[in-house]
């Protein structure tokens, strides 16, 4: 069978939006199509539930729960890329906690 692997980015850690903006950006660098697909589907939350550093983003951005970092996580991503001119695509739980506007 299938099995999701509980290793997710650590939403909390500023250094996590560093490294997926590099990649992204070489990504785009590398792509002429329009749209990027960042998936976003059965993010386990046992980690992020664990973790000091997403517990505190959560306090931070004044979140009710690992869901709404999940959305903060989406967004923030999204907003990058809408930003570099790209068009968002992703698995449907990206759209649980709403999205950045123009994606």
């Amino acid at each position: 069978g299938i099995s999701i692997s509980g290793n997710v980015f650590c939403a909390g850690r500023e250094s996590t939006f560093n490294f997926l903006e590099n990649v992204l950006s070489e990504v785009i660098d590398l792509s002429t199509g329009k749209y990027i697909h960042i998936g976003g589907d059965e993010c386990p939350k046992k980690r992020w539930k664990q973790c000091p550093e997403c517990q505190k983003r959560i306090k931070q951005e004044d979140l009710k729960d690992e869901l709404e970092l999940q959305s903060y996580f989406i967004k923030r991503i999204s907003s990058y890329l809408v930003n570099k001119g790209k068009k968002v695509i992703g698995w449907d739980e990206i759209i649980e906690g709403g999205l950045a506007k123009k994606v």
